[in-house]
């Protein structure tokens, strides 16, 4: 059974800090962020909801205005599991992701998405249509949560958070998960040959909100300019 987690990604433009009409794809923008979801298909014999399959995931989106491309790990969606190998810098992913379409507004969005197995990119793996949701349940990341279903009979449904690492005001840990994601980007890009709609820039040093009056990123960014080339 396929499953996905883009089903969260347009989500996060939503849920994040930036204004809403940034759903508005005429409206220029970008962020990194680590994501996580689970993702529940409801089993086709029987309304028993123990008996459908749960399949989880943990990601790092590049997400702009125009599109997106992802990757990530699938992992078991149970108690206890080990997510210690999905690092921002590793090149061992299970899938990649990218967009085709997308149609957002401030209600949600529908998007087509392709991805593949890491280890064979002649063919995608899969490709889904999505209708995207966001909801607004406490102060801060942790009461953004996106919710979705894949437009089609037997879809399976989601729940997703996300943690943005590009802030302007992200402390140095953030600031080296970003600069290792958009490193990873870069490399996926290359190996692959992926036309992406969007420059891969580095929004992880680089931000007019974090400039002082000497022009220079400060805060922990201002160690960290050379690390993703």
């Amino acid at each position: 059974m396929h499953i996905s987690p883009s089903a969260f990604i347009l989500l996060f433009l939503l849920q994040s800090q930036l204004p809403l009409g940034c759903a508005d794809n005429s409206v220029e923008f970008s962020q990194i962020f680590h994501g996580t979801s689970v993702v529940v298909y409801p089993n086709a014999s029987t309304s028993w909801p123990g008996n459908s399959t749960f399949v989880a995931a943990n990601f790092y989106c590049y997400f702009t205005s125009s599109g997106y491309v992802s990757f990530g790990w699938w992992l078991p969606a149970v108690p206890g599991g080990d997510h210690s190998h999905c690092k921002p810098g590793s090149s061992a992913y299970d899938w990649y992701e990218i967009t085709t379409s997308s149609n957002c507004d401030n209600q949600g969005c529908r998007t087509h998405i392709k991805n593949f197995n890491a280890s064979d990119s002649s063919k995608p793996a899969f490709e889904e249509d999505y209708r995207l949701a966001a909801l607004d349940l406490g102060n801060g990341q942790l009461g953004r949560l996106g919710l979705s279903f894949f437009d089609r009979e037997g879809g399976g449904y989601a729940v997703g958070t996300r943690r943005v690492l590009s802030e302007p005001d992200a402390d140095t840990p953030d600031v080296e998960a970003c600069l290792e994601a958009l490193h990873t980007f870069r490399l996926l890009q290359k190996e692959h040959g992926l036309n992406l709609s969007f420059e891969l820039s580095d929004i992880c040093t680089t931000d007019v909100g974090v400039l002082d009056h000497g022009g220079k990123n400060s805060g922990p960014r201002n160690q960290m300019q050379l690390a993703a080339t």
